[in-house]
């Protein structure tokens, strides 16, 4: 994992992060909860930049050990977009 990998774990795992509100309806819907969004940032296996996408995604997982997904943003802060 890159350096900018791991600085997005970090803003993940720290909960320096926003949701959109996509993503507090995805939350809501899936029984998450940022302190999920901060475990799958502290477990995160994979970071990957998807190209044409202009957003990163981020594997880990939840605080009930499940794989957990998150698409991000990255402008002024680092913008949780969906998660799945």
């Amino acid at each position: 994992m890159d350096s900018f990998g791991k600085w997005l774990k970090q803003k993940l795992a720290t909960g320096d992060f926003r949701l959109s509100i996509h993503a507090a309806l995805r939350c809501d819907e899936r029984f998450l909860t940022e302190h999920d969004i901060m475990a799958c940032g502290k477990t995160a296996t994979k970071v990957v930049f998807q190209p044409g996408k202009e957003n990163w995604k981020v594997t880990g997982k939840d605080l009930d050990n499940l794989k957990l997904t998150i698409i991000c943003d990255i402008h002024d802060h680092v913008i949780v977009v969906t998660l799945y």
